[in-house]
């Protein structure tokens, strides 16, 4: 998921690619919508993309279709983790199916970054271990604890201020 959202990023505006990577959540609420309430959710954070993606103003010249594509996939992986966080967090005690699910990420992407090793400083070791902490550990410890409590359709539901942070 974040591996192809950062990839997005060499090719959109954050703003672009982070209302596209929403689409995917918003689309799993949709799906799991069970009561009228649940679509009007649906529909005001629908709105409130849609807003914000004429709010952008970015001219079709900064759209690449590479960047929308690498953007879907991480929408697609992170409904997918919407899922996977919620039935985790009832099947492993404190955050242990997230330790897993971080070491299976680091052995997938390995490869990737073992090809650049040659070029790593003592700042980019800090600023990467950094980033792992503010944009994976962190949040996915507090998103797994708040799975625990709420559905899968409302936390979705919920995610649509990310667009507007971004």
């Amino acid at each position: 998921m974040n591996l192809a959202f950062y990839a997005s990023l060499a090719h959109l505006p954050i703003g672009v690619a982070v209302t596209v990577e929403f689409l995917g959540p918003l689309t799993l609420a949709t799906v799991l919508a069970r009561r009228a309430r649940d679509l009007l959710a649906v529909a005001a954070a629908a709105v409130g993309v849609v807003l914000i993606s004429r709010a952008l103003q970015v001219p079709l010249s900064q759209i690449e279709w590479t960047g929308l594509g690498l953007a879907a996939l991480a929408g697609t992986c992170w409904a997918g983790y919407i899922l996977a966080s919620g039935r985790a967090g009832t099947q492993f005690a404190q955050l242990d199916g997230l330790a897993l699910a971080m070491t299976v990420a680091f052995v997938v992407t390995l490869p990737l970054g073992l090809r650049t090793v040659p070029t790593w400083t003592g700042e980019s070791v800090a600023k990467g271990l950094g980033i792992a902490v503010l944009s994976s550990v962190l949040p996915y410890s507090l998103e797994l604890a708040a799975l625990r409590h709420l559905t899968a359709r409302v936390f979705g539901i919920l995610l649509s201020l990310e667009p507007a942070a971004a």
